[in-house]
Parts: C-alpha cells; structure tokens; sequence
C-alpha cells in the first residue's frame, strides 16, 4: 500500500478568488453549508448581491432551523470600518437576525464592535465575525 503525503500551505484568499463579488460570493453560496456547520446554523440560500437601497448584500439567506432571516458579508482583506458600516446597513436594510462577516482577519477592534452589538442587541439578534479562514492547499509530496 503506497501512502502519498502532502504539506498544507497558507493560500492568499485573492489567489483563489480574486474578487469579491464575482469570485469568493458565488463559491460561498455553492458552499453555504460548510459555513452553516462551522456556526451551527442550517444555512438556505435566498439570493447574492440582494439590493438594499443603492447598496449590495452579498449574501442574503435563512436559518431554516431556527427560522430567521441572515445576511453575510464577506471581505477578502482584514476587516475594516467601511464593512462594519456595510454590515449594519444590510442587517437592518433587511431586516436581518443572523449577520455574519467574513474575513481572513476579523482585527481585535472589529471583534470588540460585534461582541458589543451582541450585548446590546435583542437577544433574537446575533452578530458573528468568522475570520481566520485563510484557505490551505495540499501541496503533493515528491
């Protein structure tokens, strides 16, 4: 029985989806599922880049579980002001009880900000920021 190993690398997420919207949005949307297991949330797609006002959600979907509404904003940068602005315009945009931001690096400010919010909002509300999700490739072993 032969054994072929493998060593795991960092990939920059903008070598694998180089923008936003018409790159890293539709592959999370095919894979919502994933992103719903690592929350504990059964993740239903309703649309991509869901118009409110002038602006675009990114990802509007539903909890089927638990029967609520979610947006996600997802960022191939460190988080910044701009997106957290961007996230509670959509949330409330849209009614939102579920708002999830991604990012590969969710900075300690912007963690602060939705543990705040988490606090402070209605207990049916709930705010998550998911980061450290930098992509691994299996490089194949000589």
């Amino acid at each position: 029985m032969t054994i072929h190993l493998g060593k795991l690398e960092h990939v920059d997420p903008r070598k694998l989806w180089e923008r936003e919207a018409g790159d890293f949005t539709p592959w999370l949307a095919e894979h919502l599922g994933l992103l719903g297991e690592a929350l504990s949330l059964d993740l239903e797609l309703i649309q991509t880049e869901k118009s409110v006002g002038s602006f675009s959600c990114d990802i509007q979907a539903h909890d089927t579980g638990r029967d609520r509404p979610v947006i996600i904003e997802n960022q191939l940068e460190p988080t910044d002001h701009r997106h957290l602005g961007q996230l509670i315009t959509y949330a409330s945009g849209l009614d939102s009880a579920v708002i999830i931001w991604i990012s590969p690096e969710v900075r300690e400010e912007h963690r602060e900000a939705l543990d705040w919010l988490n606090r402070h909002t209605d207990e049916r509300i709930e705010f998550f920021g998911v980061g450290e999700s930098t992509p691994w490739r299996r490089r194949p072993h000589p």
